[in-house]
């Protein structure tokens, strides 16, 4: 057990410093190739966080207080660009730094906060005011609305919107602005059916207008897209959270690690569906779409290259033909699929393409492992004289083991040949799902691959560890 518990914290570490070095890979490519097409608050990086550490943590409080600073020093358009981005959620702020700035310093802030004002319902958008008077009612407003902006009103507050949509409780949660994207995107259900599908869309209307951003769900919207409008809203705030909320004690600390683009993809991990890619599709749905004609290949070709390593194996056991290995084990490991290749085509073209990248697959794995299986330590597999049936399943498990040897070091090989494979024969596979990933510069999407492959890897190096375990009735005996 303790041998057990070892091997799996080996391949837990194992797993996250690959999944380290993948991501500081595939983040920088991403980064370096980016696509106009894209959502630009969509990527990772896009909120300026380091890949791995986050030393010191940017958060709201952090934010405001570097405006303010540019403010107090002159004009700065981008400056109020941000506050009118940060909205409600930084308003306590920027009224307690209103009372104690210069004149101009005042007038800059407070124009910088109309937009605000007139998202939460203050003040009607047609509506032009002197600097004086938007102080005014800037400095009310917080004042009259302070008690609400508490998280236990903001979460009652979205609860009462999602049940229905009355415009009083649009109009609570209007004046809480960017304070309340948190619960509005918390209380967003999984589409499912039509009652889930209501409710998603009150509380994705009151996010889009906090935020800013056009991801509304509507009447007539397919269950499928609204559902990825949802994973969407999700995903961003994910990598935008920090930039609404204030951070104290632990969660400061916390922040230092979990604030980064390596922590945000870790958080998505355990999201429903692996999160959504940048198209708005959940990864898991997409990548398993993308399965099927990649395992018909994959284990087509592996059970071929199999084959072919056993019959290797026994004739050389049998026949003693110490010499059979290199290129005429090569041809003979690429016998079996393309026999069974040509046996079974159809005349169907895209059957008859699946059919030929499996033979391509099953001999380029029978090049490599029928080779190593031959190279004499697996002679014995087959026994030279009687062969009792009892003895078969053990010959044929340890054949299995030896395969499993031979395959396991190059598995990241193999499944690059699979994707070269599948984009040369035109498969809608993992092919054609990772280029078009790759050429979006989806760092989700490509890690949700990545992932998968080291797992499957790690998996097979414990099945691995059982099937060379002695065989039972086979171990050395101790002299008596």
């Amino acid at each position: 057990m303790r041998a057990l518990l070892r091997r799996l914290a080996w391949l837990f570490a194992r797993l996250v410093l690959l999944s380290l070095l993948c991501f500081a890979l595939v983040s920088r490519l991403a980064t370096r190739h980016p696509t106009p097409t894209v959502e630009l608050s969509d990527r990772y990086g896009e909120a300026n966080l380091p890949r791995f550490i986050n030393w010191p943590p940017r958060d709201l409080h952090t934010r405001v207080a570097e405006q303010l600073t540019k403010l107090a020093q002159g004009e700065s358009p981008g400056a109020e660009r941000e506050l009118a981005r940060l909205g409600g959620a930084a308003l306590g702020s920027v009224s307690d730094a209103l009372r104690m700035a210069s004149p101009e310093t005042a007038h800059r802030l407070c124009r910088a906060m109309l937009p605000v004002l007139t998202r939460m319902g203050e003040l009607d958008p047609t509506d032009t005011l002197p600097s004086n008077q938007a102080c005014g009612q800037l400095i009310r407003s917080w004042e009259e609305h302070s008690r609400d902006f508490r998280p236990v009103v903001a979460r009652r507050w979205v609860q009462r919107l999602g049940e229905q949509a009355l415009a009083s409780r649009r109009s609570e949660v209007a004046t809480l602005d960017t304070f309340a994207l948190g619960e509005l995107i918390a209380a967003m259900p999984r589409v499912r059916d039509t009652k889930t599908q209501a409710q998603a869309r009150r509380l994705t209307a009151a996010a889009a207008g906090a935020a800013g951003l056009p991801w509304v769900i509507r009447d007539g919207t397919p269950l499928d897209t609204a559902d990825g409008l949802v994973l969407r809203w999700k995903r961003w705030w994910t990598l935008h959270q920090l930039e609404y909320s204030e951070l104290r004690g632990p969660k400061r600390l916390a922040a230092v690690v979990t604030e980064t683009q390596y922590g945000h993809w870790v958080a998505t991990v355990f999201t429903p569906g692996l999160g959504v890619d940048l198209t708005g599709q959940p990864i898991a749905s997409s990548l398993l779409s993308a399965l099927p004609p990649s395992l018909v290949v994959l284990l087509g070709g592996l059970l071929g290259a199999w084959g072919a390593a056993a019959t290797l194996t026994w004739l050389r056991s049998r026949l003693k033909l110490e010499r059979l290995g290199g290129w005429s084990g090569r041809i003979i490991g690429s016998i079996p699929p393309v026999a069974l290749a040509a046996w079974l085509a159809p005349p169907n073209d895209s059957a008859a393409r699946l059919l030929l990248a499996t033979v391509v697959v099953g001999a380029t794995v029978a090049l490599g492992a029928t080779s190593v299986l031959a190279s004499g330590s697996h002679l014995a597999l087959f026994r030279a004289g009687t062969n009792p049936r009892h003895h078969l399943a053990q010959d044929l498990r340890r054949l299995l083991a030896g395969f499993s040897t031979a395959l396991g070091p190059d598995w990241p090989w193999l499944m690059t040949t699979l994707i070269l494979v599948e984009h040369a024969f035109g498969l809608r596979g993992l092919g054609a799902w990772t280029v078009a990933a790759v050429a979006r510069g989806d760092v989700a999407a490509l890690m949700a691959l990545t992932l998968g492959c080291l797992l499957t890897l790690m998996l097979l190096e414990l099945a691995l560890d059982r099937e060379q375990s002695p065989v039972p009735g086979t171990e050395p005996r101790s002299p008596s």
